[in-house]
């Protein structure tokens, strides 16, 4: 699988917009064009299927990831109190890292690309609502 890109944000209800640009290979601004919402879990699965990007499964994992892979992961907001937060996460045989579309908005705090791992400074405590992506599905679309 290509390594991806990091996305920012535009505002602050596009990181689900961002995540999904990470992985469908458009902009955030043509995302947040075409959805100027905050989207809900059930029209991030419909535009993760318009993407060709099918989700393997949408469930809670008990804080670790079962395979390597590609996942959309709502973690808790750093900027928010209470609120959730959207972050890509690529997991590979040794490594786990974070895709924070946060990450280079000022004045925003960030989850780091280690959040996953031991001795990070911005460590994931928790996360909810994990989808898997498709591992050849992503491939196929960037090479495509």
């Amino acid at each position: 699988m290509s390594s991806l890109n990091h996305v920012r944000q535009i505002n602050d209800q596009s990181c689900v917009h961002a995540c999904l640009a990470m992985l469908n290979g458009k902009s955030v601004k043509e995302m947040w064009d075409r959805y100027p919402f905050p989207l809900t879990p059930k029209e991030e699965l419909t535009i993760l299927i318009e993407s060709r990007l099918w989700p393997v499964c949408q469930q809670q994992f008990a804080n670790q990831f079962p395979l390597c892979g590609v996942y959309l992961v709502s973690v808790p907001s750093l900027n928010v109190s209470g609120a959730n937060h959207r972050v890509v996460v690529t997991v590979g045989e040794v490594d786990v890292v974070c895709y924070d579309p946060q990450n280079g908005r000022e004045g925003k705090k960030f989850y780091s690309m280690d959040a996953f791992q031991l001795g990070s400074e911005t460590p994931v405590k928790s996360y909810s609502e994990v989808t898997r992506i498709d591992n050849e599905m992503l491939s196929d679309l960037f090479m495509a």
